[in-house]
């Protein structure tokens, strides 16, 4: 009975209709303000993204305007270098004692990287020491020890050969 009178109470109204109607469209523009408000704050985020973005490229653009300026002279120096290289390089290119540096370079280089030389006569031989990693251990080992022998040995028979070269210049004077 409480609840019939007051849907009799409310009935009388005569804005009731009226005014659930207005609630409703209320309840959408409130949905729609906040979708738009949703929308606005991933609007802000993303352009203050951008901004940040913007910004550091223009400060990343600027540090390598100011280092190039203190590079170039660094690298107008080395260019010079280069150019002196160049001049000493094709000058004495010919030299025997500028390749036997160039030879013992690379050699230096090879031991570092694990590499061995086998040495035949005048031609030298680069042994990688990871090809032989497909080896058993002790095959490593006796193929290491092979190159040693076969090296010292062929060193000794380049010394007997200039000896000998150098026996019969002296015999020719």
């Amino acid at each position: 009975m409480k609840i019939e009178s007051t849907i009799n109470d409310l009935s009388k109204l005569p804005h009731l209709e009226k005014m659930v109607e207005e609630a409703k469209t209320v309840e959408e523009k409130i949905r729609v303000l906040e979708t738009e408000k949703e929308n606005l704050f991933e609007y802000i985020e993303t352009e203050s993204r951008r901004i940040f973005l913007l910004k550091q490229v223009e400060d990343l653009d600027k540090q390598l305007a100011d280092s190039y300026e203190s590079i170039a002279p660094i690298l107008k120096e080395i260019d010079i270098i280069e150019k002196e290289l160049k001049q000493i390089n094709n000058t004495y290119s010919s030299s025997v004692s500028l390749k036997e540096f160039e030879k013992i370079r690379e050699r230096i280089k090879a031991k570092r990287e694990s590499e061995f030389f086998l040495k035949i006569g005048k031609q030298e031989y680069i042994i990688k020491e990871e090809y032989l990693l497909i080896f058993p251990r002790f095959f490593r080992e006796y193929i290491t020890g092979c190159v040693i022998i076969l090296n010292n040995l062929f060193d000794k028979m380049d010394k007997d050969r200039e000896k000998r070269i150098k026996l019969k210049k002296n015999e020719k004077k």
